[in-house]
């Protein structure tokens, strides 16, 4: 089975063993109507928030191309959009990252693994702040010292809208934001507050980025 997830919209499935799985806007998961006997297996692609029904011995396993996730029984968060590298945040309980070679790497509670899809390279560092992955859950949104490139196209999936940009050197400016609104207009203009970016809507859904 598959579903997928509109920009602008969020959805949330149980699979057969009890597992929930809380996708994000422009998301597919591929799943089995059935499990098999020896292990539990879906693919991502997009972002989800995972909580998996524990079973010691039918690990779950995210299949996101590059690597692959092996859990028994956990919460994590998971975000790997095509044209992004993948970053994998772990809430609760433990998990294993395995890349192509078969490369593990143990990932804790409170800890994030960041693949480069580029280099092939991955690395385990530790969460300073959980919102900045977690915040699309509640339609929040946090980020730190995140390229306005990255801002966007979060923006861009969450509410459906689209951003017309002259200058491209805009794209690699890094901003710090955290905002609960709900209303596009009032993230963009918390974004102007703390940047020297403005947006001006040219037509229903797509605005026009330049800078002062």
């Amino acid at each position: 089975a598959e579903v997928h997830v509109p920009n602008g919209e969020q959805l949330q499935i149980i699979l057969q063993d009890g597992t929930s799985v809380k996708l994000n806007s422009g998301s597919t998961l591929e799943y089995p109507k059935s499990f098999g006997l020896f292990n539990r297996k879906v693919k991502l692609l997009g972002e989800g928030y995972f909580a998996v029904a524990k079973e010691r011995n039918r690990p779950f396993i995210v299949d996101l191309n590059d690597i692959r996730v092996k859990v028994t029984g956990t919460k994590f968060n998971v975000k790997a959009y095509t044209e992004e590298n993948i970053t994998v945040a772990l809430d609760e309980g433990s998990v294993d990252i395995i890349d192509s070679k078969k490369n593990t790497y143990p990932l804790e509670k409170d800890q994030f693994a960041y693949f480069d899809r580029i280099s092939g390279i991955c690395t385990i560092n530790n969460i300073t702040d959980t919102l900045e992955y977690t915040a699309w859950l509640t339609k929040s949104l946090n980020f730190y010292r995140t390229p306005l490139s990255d801002i966007l196209s979060t923006l861009e999936r969450q509410y459906d809208v689209q951003f017309i940009i002259s200058d491209s050197d805009l794209l690699k400016l890094k901003f710090s934001i955290s905002s609960s609104n709900i209303d596009i207009s009032n993230i963009l203009l918390d974004l102007e507050k703390v940047s020297n970016i403005r947006f001006v809507q040219t037509e229903n859904k797509k605005y026009k980025v330049t800078s002062l």
